[in-house]
């Protein structure tokens, strides 16, 4: 009966020392995923108008460089980021887009939609992706 009961205490520990193995590696796996997703790489845009001129500026707000940067827009305006390869962390970009009396030459330009492509340390096998949308004609009417 006392090794009967011994086995059995045998047993329940294993399985409580097992359960806490388990419950240990995925309490590292959430707390590494949560270390990267808050260090990676984010790229932000925002467009401002100064001085009839349209700018857009380009922030990386993460904590670490994004690079093989690629930048597209939804029409064909001239493409001012398209040398741009590393954007260091909390560093910000301003290119000049365009005059805003060119907008009209831009029907399509209702919705400008950039999407941006790039990679950071965290990721270096694939792409993050970035997609942003500004009613240019409706910053245009408030500015």
């Amino acid at each position: 009966m006392i090794n009967v009961l011994y086995n059995n205490i045998e047993i329940i520990s294993t399985l409580i020392s097992l359960f806490a193995l388990i419950s240990s590696c995925f309490a590292l796996y959430e707390t590494k995923k949560q270390h990267m997703d808050s260090h990676r790489a984010k790229i932000i845009f925002n467009i401002i108008q100064q001085d009839h001129t349209l700018y857009l500026n380009m922030q990386n707000i993460g904590q670490v460089p994004a690079y093989d940067i690629e930048v597209t827009f939804n029409c064909s305006i001239n493409n001012p980021v398209k040398n741009l390869r590393i954007i260091p962390p909390s560093i910000t970009f301003r290119y000049n887009l365009m005059d805003s009396s060119q907008v009209s030459d831009y029907p399509e330009l209702q919705m400008l939609q950039i999407n941006a492509k790039y990679k950071d340390i965290y990721c270096t096998s694939e792409f993050r992706m970035e997609k942003t949308e500004f009613p240019v004609l409706e910053l245009l009417k408030y500015t």
